[in-house]
């Protein structure tokens, strides 16, 4: 897994703000205030009011007023964020390579997801309007946030989203083969049930108009992330399935012969 960071311009900043502030999970509190920068309210709501008088005393009258950012860690780099100096300096990083240090902010963490217990991550809510009165730009400020997190990654010898898609695909490519091979002949229902033996799902794409299968998409078990096969190996498609097995299972077969010789004259 990699550092995952989301951004964006909101309008619904007291919504957004109150959220992070009071973040529940099986009626738990997991949000902790863990830094701010220029506003000294005592909850969310007076941090925002504080936001948009510093908008209105610059001139500024903005639809989206707000700047969100998301930090999410990978996995193996969570125990700096149980390091609050260590966080600190993650989140003060971030922070000025999306030119957020210059404005308002304030941000939390939050000790897991809905979904996984041992993920913390960070919300910051931002001023648009930094501190000398001028507007931050939020073109394209998602894909930023992508490269951001990317440089992080590489900072710290962290493999980025991009090279962890490209192992995943090359690694359900290679195994989708391998299942292959081991089929003395192609049949769809098998080939399916010996990939979920070896981790991988096939869901059939079935076609509205003819409720005929049109295709298939393949994902390992442990990811929600599922791909077309021709975006995987564009031989293992309906297409070309059936002579890609011969050629796979001929090579299987060459290979198990050429094991079982060696084998034979290694005999005393």
């Amino acid at each position: 897994m990699s550092t995952v960071a989301k951004a964006g311009s909101v309008s619904h900043g007291k919504a957004l703000a109150e959220y992070a502030e009071k973040k529940k999970i099986d009626d738990k509190e997991v949000s902790t205030e863990i830094g701010r920068n220029g506003v000294w309210g005592i909850d969310a709501a007076e941090v925002i009011k504080e936001m948009a008088e510093h908008r209105r005393q610059s001139g500024h009258d903005l639809k989206r007023g707000y700047l969100r950012l998301e930090i999410c860690p990978s996995k193996d780099q969570q125990e700096q964020m149980r390091d609050p100096q260590k966080r600190s300096s993650m989140l003060q990083w971030f922070l000025k390579q999306m030119g957020f240090d210059v404005t308002q902010w304030i941000a939390w963490l939050h000790e897991r997801t809905d979904h996984d217990e041992d993920l913390s991550h960070i919300h910051v809510l931002a001023n648009r309007v930094d501190q000398n009165g001028n507007v931050i730009k939020d073109g394209m400020i998602g894909l930023k946030a992508k490269s951001v997190a990317e440089k992080w990654d590489r900072e710290h010898n962290q493999k980025t989203a991009a090279e962890l898609s490209a192992d995943r695909r090359q690694w359900l490519k290679d195994e989708a083969r391998t299942v292959l091979a081991e089929l003395d002949s192609y049949d769809w229902d098998e080939f399916k049930q010996l990939c979920e033996e070896h981790g991988i799902i096939l869901a059939e794409n079935i076609s509205e108009k003819s409720g005929k299968r049109q295709g298939y998409y393949i994902q390992a078990k442990d990811s929600n992330r599922r791909y077309k096969i021709s975006d995987i190996d564009r031989k293992l498609t309906d297409a070309h399935i059936v002579e890609t097995h011969k050629k796979l299972r001929a090579e299987y077969e060459q290979q198990h012969k050429q094991q079982q010789s060696r084998g034979w004259h290694w005999r005393p």
